[in-house]
């Protein structure tokens, strides 16, 4: 639906998209958010899309909805300020936060290795 809207009125992108210089001088700090919910074309969509799908489900499942949901935001916020100190390019996505995902779900099954047993090993060798 955002990226319908995206499409339609382009001023959405450039409203949200990451931009280091205003997120480093503090001006707009909505844009460490923003940007996760934004993406570049069909292609980045699906891209995105599939691999929320493939992991989501799994993650949500072992964390719960409220955890999940606070993972991913706060992934995609730091994924999208650790892009602005490093890249002074503009840029949208979920990559960040969806890597973030990835990332707690591999210390989450790593932590609770006792837990989860043989279930667990088949987990993380599926991230690797």
């Amino acid at each position: 639906a955002i990226y319908g809207l995206q499409v339609v009125f382009p001023s959405i992108t450039r409203w949200g998209a990451k931009r280091s210089d205003l997120i480093l001088s503090r001006r707009e700090l909505y844009r460490l958010i923003s940007p996760v919910f934004l993406h570049g074309g069909v292609v980045h969509l699906a891209m995105n899309s599939f691999s929320l799908n493939n992991i989501g489900p799994e993650v949500e499942r072992c964390f719960g909805q409220g955890r999940f949901l606070g993972t991913y935001l706060a992934a995609g916020v730091a994924g999208n300020l650790l892009s602005a100190y490093m890249s002074p390019n503009p840029s949208v996505g979920a990559s960040g936060a969806i890597f973030g995902l990835v990332g707690a779900y591999a210390v989450f099954l790593g932590r609770n290795k006792s837990l989860f047993g043989k279930s667990g090993e088949r987990g993380l060798a599926s991230l690797r």
